[in-house]
């Protein structure tokens, strides 16, 4: 009765030495998966080699093999013979002869389809995601207000044409660099004013007088918003 049960719900199962290492992996995995039990005897988890596993979930399975855990749904990337990439997620228990540890017993499923579907999902939203970024970024260079965006470290990562032309720089100039490195001795006042934005939810706002090379003087009032 338990041996059915266990058939529904699992599409093969398994056995690892004590150093992870597959001793055996039942027949249904092929006839279930279409992929050679062969392909993983012997094997064990890697970031790189036969059976591949995230370096984060490959930390943690690390961690329950050392304190003879149990572990659940760990997934790990195998190709098949064809040349398929195929994805299964496998769970184990530690068991032991008397007081010796054996190695772990477990079960496994193919999660190929789930994964596929998932990793679909998300190259859809990136690609919207990058589609907005990009109308996002001709919006703010046709805009006529001097605009600029920093990171939290106070360096700018893009600014507009309208800015440039204020400013009398060049993007290369202003990119990867903080108010310091482009105004001098105005620089730590702008910094400044980044920390004020930076411990507050309220919008910054001064007043500046722009003293540029060859350029009248103008004054301008800086807004700044997280």
């Amino acid at each position: 009765r338990l041996s059915s049960l266990l058939d529904l719900s699992t599409d093969w199962v398994w056995e690892q030495n004590p150093k992870g290492r597959f001793t055996f992996v039942s027949d249904s995995m092929a006839q279930r998966t279409g992929l050679d039990n062969v392909i993983l005897l012997g094997q064990t988890f890697t970031p790189d080699g036969a059976l591949r596993v995230a370096p984060p979930d490959l930390a943690r399975w690390h961690g329950h093999l050392a304190r003879r855990e149990a572990f659940r749904d760990l997934t790990f990337e195998v190709l098949a013979g064809d040349g398929r990439s195929c994805h299964m997620s496998i769970s184990g228990e530690p068991w032991f002869e008397g007081p010796q540890f054996k190695g772990y017993r477990g079960v496994g499923v193919d999660v190929t389809t789930a994964v596929e579907a998932d990793r679909r999902l998300q190259e859809t939203a990136r690609r919207r995601l990058q589609s907005q970024l990009d109308f996002t970024s001709r919006l703010l260079d046709v805009n006529p207000t001097p605009v600029f965006v920093k990171d939290e470290t106070g360096r700018f990562i893009n600014v507009n044409a309208a800015w440039l032309a204020l400013m009398g720089f060049t993007l290369d100039q202003v990119v990867g660099r903080n108010s310091s490195d482009l105004f001098g001795a105005e620089g730590p006042m702008h910094s400044e004013h980044d920390e004020r934005l930076l411990q507050s939810e309220e919008p910054v706002r001064y007043e500046n007088r722009l003293l540029r090379p060859g350029r009248s003087p103008r004054d301008t009032v800086v807004t700044k918003v997280r």
